[in-house]
């Protein structure tokens, strides 16, 4: 994992207190869900809450077996082998101060490339209008630093986002965690968690009562989002924010698709942070 990486290597001995004290979490299923949709532009509308989960996370994924969306980083060849985010989070008057440093491990340099960019956000999570003005870069060419730091920072942002809806838990994943033979051979101790995402299906379900909740519509495939019933409430008791995964919208015979995004964690991890949005 590329923050195991980073903590070893003394030349980003500057970020070293900050990585080592942020929530590692692992959200290669978010970043292969959106790699893998057909979405041509990512923004921060597609981004309902940005409120902090905890004030230090650090988000990390790596190249997607599957490459679709039309406006893409090149093809999988040139993509980057690893992608690491860190987020810290600083409470306003109105709101959150986000600032995120970026690392990006492109496949033909050894060192990572640095990045940064803030975003403020108002009381509710929602990111405030304006640009992501890059702080610093590793860039030779800006053109280049704000296309590379706008959309790898998708992932990051999204991953925040699933952590505040309400059929989304975080849990441990040691499959990221260093092994004891990287220990031996030096690298630090990280303990990673990861989001999982449960299927929409079961919750309407359950909030309804009625197993035979359906979406009848003229046949078509609907992608994953979120909906926001922080308001309003979903079935009009229920606020929150939900995630809808990807499916087909029509008869029964069609059936509906089901993405295994995962992005969890435990309940008692929420101190220091602030609670789900509601």
């Amino acid at each position: 994992m590329l923050l195991q990486r980073l903590l070893a290597n003394p030349e980003f001995g500057r970020w070293h207190g900050e990585l080592a004290s942020a929530h590692a979490i692992d959200v290669q299923n978010v970043a292969d869900w959106m790699w893998a949709s057909q979405q041509e532009e990512w923004g921060h509308e597609d981004i309902p809450c940005l409120a902090p989960p905890f004030p230090k996370v650090w988000m990390e994924w790596g190249r997607p077996q599957v490459l679709v969306m039309k406006n893409k980083p090149g093809d999988l060849s040139t993509f980057p082998s690893r992608v690491g985010c860190l987020g810290l989070a600083f409470k306003g008057a109105t709101g959150w101060l986000w600032l995120f440093t970026l690392f990006v491990q492109h496949p033909r340099f050894i060192r990572p490339t640095v990045s940064a960019f803030t975003l403020r956000t108002d009381r509710e999570g929602t990111i405030e209008p304006g640009g992501f003005p890059i702080v610093t870069t590793d860039y030779a060419n800006p053109d280049t630093a704000r296309y590379m730091t706008g959309i790898m920072r998708m992932p990051a942002l999204l991953g925040i986002a699933f952590m505040h809806c309400k059929n989304v838990e975080m849990v441990r994943y040691p499959e990221a965690d260093t092994t004891p033979k990287q220990v031996r051979r030096g690298l630090p101790r990280v303990r990673f968690s990861r989001i999982v995402v449960t299927p929409f299906r079961e919750v309407a379900q359950r909030a309804s009562g009625d197993a035979a909740v359906s979406i009848q519509r003229a046949m078509h495939i609907c992608r994953g989002h979120f909906k926001d019933y922080r308001k309003s409430g979903l079935f009009g008791r229920i606020p929150g924010i939900f995630w809808w995964d990807t499916h087909v919208r029509g008869n029964a015979d069609a059936g509906l698709v089901i993405s295994e995004h995962e992005v969890r964690y435990p309940s008692d991890q929420r101190k220091g942070g602030v609670p789900a949005c509601r």
